[in-house]
């Protein structure tokens, strides 16, 4: 089974896959998880590269839960009916991590974003600017509002984001497993990884 769908439900059975398998029900109607995963990560990282980060539709919006809602639409729509849906039943797990109740998430994110559009991100430093999306970066992804595609949507999220104020933040260039490393540590309790990792792939719009 690919590390993507190795997620855990607190329920008998997850809604998301097919009866008495791990693989996530899909338009295709595709059963062979290796076939899935391979066809979703090429559909998605296609969508990504197509993206024109500065007249991009995703530099727009209110970057808070509908935003990343329709990212995630964007990026998987067309592979699950589910896309850009808030998931249900209860907790989901990944390994050690365990992310948001599900009937938490609407008033967590609200939270969530309505603090991160108070800061005044165009006129940090890279260091200022690489402390606080890390902490946004690490409380989005333990809201984990989607049942798969969590990782990709935050991304470019968050990448729209630098790109309205000015950031250039390379979030697809970083080493996945080191971006996977640094997010373990943010749910431990340290984002001082994540906040270097973050400044090496940033810089200043139009900066040579």
């Amino acid at each position: 089974m690919p590390d993507d769908y190795a997620y855990k439900y607190d329920c008998l059975q997850d809604p998301y896959v097919y009866p008495g398998t791990t693989v996530l029900k899909n338009k295709f109607d595709i059963r062979d998880p290796e076939l899935l995963s391979t066809l979703e990560r090429r559909i998605s990282e296609t969508k990504v590269l197509m993206q024109n980060r500065i007249d991009s539709e995703f530099a727009k919006g209110g970057f808070d839960l509908q935003h990343l809602q329709s990212i995630h639409r964007h990026l998987f729509g067309e592979i699950y009916d589910w896309a850009g849906e808030i998931r249900t039943a209860g907790f989901i797990s990944k390994e050690h991590s365990i992310f948001c109740f599900a009937p938490m998430i609407e008033s967590y994110a609200n939270a969530i974003f309505s603090k991160m559009n108070r800061e005044n991100f165009s006129q940090m430093d890279a260091r200022q600017f690489s402390e606080k999306i890390a902490f946004y970066l690490s409380e989005v992804n333990a809201l984990h509002p989607f049942r798969e595609g969590n990782g990709r949507a935050t991304r470019l999220f968050f990448e729209a984001l630098g790109d309205k104020h000015g950031w250039e933040l390379s979030l697809f260039k970083i080493p996945h497993n080191e971006l996977i490393a640094a997010m373990i540590e943010s749910m431990n309790g340290s984002l001082v990884p994540l906040t270097k990792l973050l400044e090496k792939h940033l810089k200043r719009k139009n900066e040579t």
